[in-house]
């Protein structure tokens, strides 16, 4: 793909709270650990008033990714893992897994400055965007041909979902060396 067809398509949404597979799970590859484990980021002091409000935010998302598949919680807590949900919510600008949510809840997992000042801007409120062209995944759980719900999610014209994990990986690699 060109630049120029890249720029056509729209910007790409910011992704975080991707992390990496575990060892014996499906994606595992030992060679590569570009994405974060969440335990590095675990801190039982970080914004513990606000935690429920970026939980409930989190809930919130509008999907538009749906995987074949259910996540996992990479702390191995034992919640289930349909509980963790098989798809990427978004508020328009930034974008993450389903079960973000739980880790912020049971882990006290953090996210970056710039994630929750954009919920704060927000009054801790997903905006209503909707479905645009460019749903790259649409089976069900079990994997079948499912029906798009165009009343669910619409982003504007030109949008797409590239998803940038630039911004989520400089942010890990910046936690990472704070606590060196």
């Amino acid at each position: 793909m060109t630049v120029e067809q890249i720029k056509l398509l729209g910007p790409a949404l910011k992704a975080v709270g991707s992390w990496c597979p575990l060892p014996g799970q499906p994606g595992y590859d030992e060679n590569e650990e570009e994405m974060p484990h969440p335990g590095r980021l675990a801190a039982s002091d970080w914004r513990p008033g606000d935690r429920a409000r970026i939980a409930a935010y989190l809930k919130s998302g509008c999907p538009f990714q749906r995987f074949r598949g259910y996540s996992y919680c990479r702390f191995t807590c034992g919640i289930d893992n349909s509980e963790m949900g098989s798809r990427t919510l978004t508020d328009g600008e930034w974008a993450w897994p389903e079960g973000l949510a739980h880790y912020v809840e049971s882990h006290q997992v953090c996210l970056p400055d710039a994630f929750v000042a954009a919920m704060e801007r927000r009054v801790w409120t997903v905006p209503a965007v909707v479905l645009g062209r460019f749903l790259t995944s649409r089976h069900d759980a079990a994997g079948n041909d499912a029906a798009v719900d165009a009343s669910a999610v619409q982003l504007p014209d030109g949008w797409m979902t590239r998803l940038d994990f630039g911004d989520w990986l400089n942010w890990d690699a910046a936690q990472m060396t704070k606590q060196a």
